[in-house]
């Protein structure tokens, strides 16, 4: 399954730590096999908050080039098979449980019509090789294939916040996006001690399924660390922990809520 992560404002929303908080809980609670990646070419924030900048800088350099057409040619020549897939992604646990598609892998000029068919084809390809795929997509419609990945994704979550301002750009953009199913609403940064409440959006919303990532502060210094997969690793193999702290609880119900929706999970 393809899970796209989306919002329609720029830095407003924590679609990054988003998406990352969700995918690391369904691969280290869930035991799912979960691959994340993004849709621009090079590195992003994604990658600097999972690998060390040793590790970044070396796969980089192994992969921009050499790796990273491969995986292009291949997907062109219609050859890219889903047993070998993970060749061409960073793994960061066993069986892979997470792996990482790198930018350097998508080294697409995603202007072009062809080459948004090719990355459609390498995603494809990747929902048959891990139980979910998700997606770190470019915020706003101004970039065609943006648009195009939303509309192929099998699922799309869109990124929100408690700004009025935000969650009234999705309404007036939401029927021109041909999605395959309702959209999950996710309220990122999200803090209780807001008038704009989870229940009061979701009624303005009029939504069936809205999920929410609270405001963590030393999350940001994580990511900038690379040391974000180590903080939920040592959380959530620490069942007492986690029901003591509202961060991770609220993480895990947002994950459980999502998986559900997609019928992954009972």
């Amino acid at each position: 399954m393809l899970i796209a992560f989306w919002s329609t404002h720029h830095g407003q929303t924590a679609t990054t730590t988003n998406l990352l908080s969700i995918a690391l809980c369904a691969a280290l609670k869930y035991k799912l096999k979960v691959l994340v990646g993004h849709a621009q070419p090079g590195i992003t924030q994604m990658e600097r908050a999972l690998l060390s900048e040793d590790r970044l800088t070396g796969h980089a350099s192994q992969t921009n080039e050499n790796t990273g057409n491969a995986l292009i040619r291949l997907a062109r020549n219609k050859m890219l098979q889903s047993s070998t897939i993970s060749n061409y992604t960073i793994p960061l646990l066993k069986e892979s449980r997470l792996d990482v598609l790198n930018g350097y892998s998508l080294n697409l000029k995603q202007e072009d019509l062809q080459d948004v068919e090719v990355l459609k084809q390498i995603l494809s390809t990747a929902t048959d090789a891990y139980d979910i795929v998700f997606l770190d997509l470019h915020s706003g419609l101004e970039k065609d294939y943006t648009r195009a990945l939303l509309e192929h994704a099998d699922t799309v979550v869109v990124n929100l916040s408690q700004n009025k301002m935000v969650l009234d750009a999705f309404i007036e953009k939401k029927s021109s996006i041909k999605f395959k199913c309702e959209p999950i609403l996710c309220i990122g940064r999200y803090q209780k001690s807001s008038r704009l409440t989870e229940k009061a959006i979701k009624k303005q919303m009029s939504t069936p399924c809205l999920v929410k990532v609270p405001q963590h502060t030393s999350l940001i210094d994580l990511m900038n660390e690379g040391n974000v997969l180590e903080f939920f690793g040592r959380h959530y193999y620490r069942e007492r922990f986690e029901k003591k702290h509202p961060f991770f609880e609220d993480v895990a119900k947002s994950t459980h809520t999502l998986l559900k929706q997609l019928e992954l999970v009972k």
